[in-house]
C-alpha cells in the first residue's frame, strides 16, 4: 500500500511520527507491446526540383536512381541498404507540415548526409568539379578517418568520408 511507502520515505527524511497517506486509483494499462528492433529505412531531403537533384547526385557522387515516381515529386537513390530519398518541397505541405527550405545561399540545416568511399580525395575533387560548393577539404581525423564536406546544389551538407576502422 502506498501509505507505507510514503511513511517509510518520510522516516528516512527525518520526519518520523508524521503520518501521511495517499490513495491513488489503480490504473489498468494494456501490457506494453514488445517493440521490434527498428532500422533506418530511408532519409528524405526536401528539395525544389527532384529530377534535377537526382541527376546532380549522379554526376557529383556517382549515385544511381533506385526509384523515381512518375510525378517527379519523389525519388530514391541506390546507396546500399538505406536509401537516400528526395521529395519535392510541396510534398511537406501535402503531408501536413511546414519545413525550413534548403537553399544554397542560406545557412545549412542542422544535419548532413555522409557518403563513404575508400578514395575521399578523388570523390571530393569530383564533387567540387561537378558543382558542389567546397566546405572542407579532406582531412585525416585523430581516429584515422579521412573526412571532407561539400554543399550540394540545394545547399545541403554532404560529408564524403572513408570508412571508420573497427576497433582492434
Amino acid at each position: 500500500m502506498l501509505c507505507f511507502a510514503i511513511r517509510d520515505q518520510m522516516s528516512f527524511l527525518g520526519l518520523s511520527g508524521f503520518k501521511a497517506c495517499a490513495v491513488f486509483p489503480k490504473t489498468e494499462r494494456a501490457p506494453a507491446a514488445k517493440l521490434r528492433l527498428m532500422k533506418l529505412g530511408y532519409t528524405i531531403i526536401y528539395v525544389p526540383d527532384v529530377p534535377n537533384t537526382v541527376a546532380f547526385y549522379g554526376l557529383a557522387f556517382g549515385l544511381k536512381p533506385r526509384f523515381v515516381h512518375e510525378s517527379n515529386m519523389y525519388a530514391e537513390l541506390e546507396t546500399g541498404e538505406t536509401a537516400l530519398a528526395f521529395a519535392a518541397n510541396d510534398m511537406a505541405e501535402m503531408n501536413g507540415f511546414e519545413i525550413v527550405l534548403n537553399a544554397p545561399d542560406a545557412r545549412p540545416a542542422g544535419w548532413e548526409v555522409c557518403l563513404v568511399t575508400d578514395d575521399v580525395d578523388t570523390a571530393y575533387a569530383k564533387a567540387v568539379d561537378q558543382g558542389c560548393q567546397a566546405v572542407s577539404a579532406p582531412q585525416v581525423k585523430p581516429w584515422g578517418q579521412t573526412v571532407s564536406y561539400v554543399r550540394d546544389l540545394n545547399g545541403c551538407l554532404v560529408e564524403i568520408a572513408s570508412p571508420i576502422a573497427p576497433p582492434a
